[in-house]
């Protein structure tokens, strides 16, 4: 798999952060993540794994709360999309008020493709979209 996307380096770690066009403020309206292969290849199963920052300190007893019911860096929405033969995008699967690091997406039917893509439509409050993986299957 080959994939588009920037390592960064923020606070002396390295950051995963999805490409796209900025505003003038540097923002990413949908960030995404794009694979894509020399030949065509079928696929079947996508699975998306958002970062669940485990650097958060999630000791969530009585005493101690997080000020978020929802771990900021999850992807909160999100469409995969492959690229069919005329180079036109088609959406395959829709993710909505996500709040889970993994997702498998199973597709109705396998697709032939040479790219697929993770788009970020919005994250559960962080500025910017992470993304551990993207994995994809036959």
């Amino acid at each position: 798999m080959l994939g588009i996307g920037q390592m960064r380096e923020r606070g002396g770690q390295l950051d995963r952060h999805l490409t796209g066009v900025g505003d003038a403020d540097g923002l990413v309206a949908e960030p995404l993540l794009e694979l894509t292969w020399p030949q065509p290849v079928t696929l079947s199963r996508i699975d998306v794994l958002a970062d669940n920052d485990v650097n958060e300190d999630l000791i969530n007893l009585h005493h101690h709360r997080t000020p978020f019911e929802t771990l900021p860096t999850l992807l909160r929405d999100y469409r995969v999309e492959t690229r069919d033969a005329d180079g036109a995008w088609r959406t395959v699967s829709r993710t909505t008020d996500n709040r889970w690091r993994r997702q498998v997406h199973t597709l109705d039917e396998p697709v032939t493709s040479t790219a697929l893509r993770t788009v970020v439509e919005a994250t559960n409050g962080a500025p910017s979209a992470h993304v551990v993986a993207v994995r994809a299957y036959a």
